[in-house]
């Protein structure tokens, strides 16, 4: 049978690689659930609170296209038109940013229809605000109430299909994240709960020895005693 000291090799044998392949294992885990999280801190949130954003500046925009209409001072007109060109270059930039955040096939086929009917939606919007700066206001309330309607409905359709699809795949990341993580912990704690297994045995194994060892020393003393 095997001595202390090759009971002792044996235990380091393997606990060394067992402690490293623990290392390994809890940084490549830890590595893959911050992956996660950082796909949703900086992909998914921030293309929801862009398309937010952008839901919210173009209702603004028709706001002050229906405001416009009904002005009834040139200084009303010119504060209501200043007021949609502003948002005009606010959802310009927030549709360049998002532009930069599009990560999958659907996302990109929802935009370029958003793209499309926002187009549509400001040759209309051109359209009713010349009617009302020539104060041809009934025309331009038609017109607003008709295509533009629609495509105002379309557009943010469009936009809560694109939230909803952000959201989504945030929710699909986190739960991965969560996966990965019991999986890290689960695998973790059953190498732990082996290797532990393991080292009580060898312990026990080399305790046993020590204890033959010494109980035959001790047999070895008497006899040359009673000799």
């Amino acid at each position: 049978s095997m001595n202390i000291p090759q009971k002792a090799k044996g235990t380091i044998f393997v606990l060394v690689p067992t402690v490293i392949v623990l290392a390994m294992a809890s940084i490549l885990f830890s590595h893959q659930i911050n992956e996660k999280s950082a796909e949703i801190k900086t992909n998914w949130l921030p293309s929801t609170v862009h398309l937010n954003h952008l839901n919210t500046l173009t209702s603004d925009f028709r706001i002050m296209e229906l405001q416009h209409i009904l002005s009834i001072t040139d200084e009303q007109m010119l504060f209501y038109e200043t007021h949609r060109n502003q948002k005009s270059g606010e959802i310009q930039d927030e549709m360049a940013q998002y532009e930069r955040l599009i990560t999958t096939d659907l996302e990109t086929a929802l935009y370029a229809r958003f793209r499309e009917k926002w187009s549509e939606y400001l040759k209309e919007s051109r359209a009713v605000l010349e009617l009302s700066k020539q104060n041809r206001n009934e025309e331009a309330k038609t017109l607003i109430r008709e295509r533009s309607q629609i495509l105002f409905d379309e557009y943010s359709n469009l936009l809560m299909a694109l939230v909803k699809e952000n959201q989504s795949r945030a929710e699909k990341a986190s739960e991965r994240g969560d996966r990965l993580f019991l999986f890290s912990w689960t695998t973790v704690l059953s190498i732990s709960l082996i290797l532990g297994a393991l080292i009580y045995r060898s312990f026990r194994a080399i305790v046993a020895r020590y204890n033959e060892i010494t109980a035959l020393a001790q047999k070895t003393v008497t006899d040359n005693l009673i000799i």
